[in-house]
């Protein structure tokens, strides 16, 4: 049974109409304060891309220059005491690459400014151990200079 007049259904459609729009309309101007306030995020793609290269990178650095190190120390003449002092720094430099790229990886997930520039602080080092492995060896193969210059693009 419906006790309402032929117009008043239509009215009450209309009013529907019209709430439901309202509705709509303040969800979107709720939607666009609460955006704004958040901002644009901090956090870089292109720098995450690069860590997650440079991470991989300083593996296969490694693993090439040490082998590089032990073929130097055999089939060149090589002072031992030299070449014990850059297997270490060699050693140190590798977990200081490592801490380095962790550190740059969580300050740019978490948007951390703080971690950020502990990264580009850690790179100073990181430059200068690849200038060393790079000009001031005993002994440097061709192999060392290209892997040197692409570490040194990386940071």
């Amino acid at each position: 049974l419906n006790f309402q007049m032929p117009g008043e259904q239509e009215e009450v459609k209309d009013v529907q109409k019209k709430s439901n729009r309202e509705m709509k309309n303040e969800a979107n101007k709720n939607f666009e304060k609460k955006s704004s306030k958040l901002g644009k995020p901090s956090s870089s793609l292109t720098l995450q891309i690069l860590l997650f290269f440079d991470w991989y990178f300083s593996i296969f650095f490694f693993i090439v220059s040490i082998i590089l190190l032990f073929y130097k120390s055999y089939g060149l003449p090589y002072p031992s005491a030299v070449w014990a002092l850059e297997f270490v720094l060699l050693l140190f430099f590798w977990g200081w690459q490592m801490i380095k790229i962790d550190l740059g990886t969580r300050g740019n997930k978490t948007e951390s400014s703080i971690s950020t520039l502990f990264l580009v602080l850690l790179n100073i080092p990181s430059i200068l151990a690849f200038v060393f492995y790079l000009r001031l060896q005993t002994y440097v193969l061709v192999l060392e200079v290209i892997l040197n210059s692409i570490g040194l693009f990386f940071c």
